[in-house]
């Protein structure tokens, strides 16, 4: 996710109480995993700020690199 900013989180700035909090600068879920593997890019798609940008349920399902990787789909 890293910190919320307008880049990230494109509505961030529409929020009532957008700007009164200072984050420290964090860095985003898919760069702190020093390794490559599938789950960390759908791990990223599930953890987004906002909702219309998150990976759905069935686009979860449906999404390819899924397949084999967790042995139940």
């Amino acid at each position: 996710m890293g910190t919320p900013n307008p880049t990230n989180w494109k509505d961030i700035e529409t929020m009532p109480d957008y700007g009164k909090i200072i984050f420290n600068q964090q860095e985003p879920v898919k760069d702190f995993f020093k390794f490559d593997h599938p789950l960390v890019g759908i791990l990223d798609q599930m953890l987004r700020y906002s909702a219309k940008e998150r990976i759905t349920c069935e686009e979860l399902k449906k999404n390819f690199q899924l397949k084999g990787v967790l042995g139940f789909w």
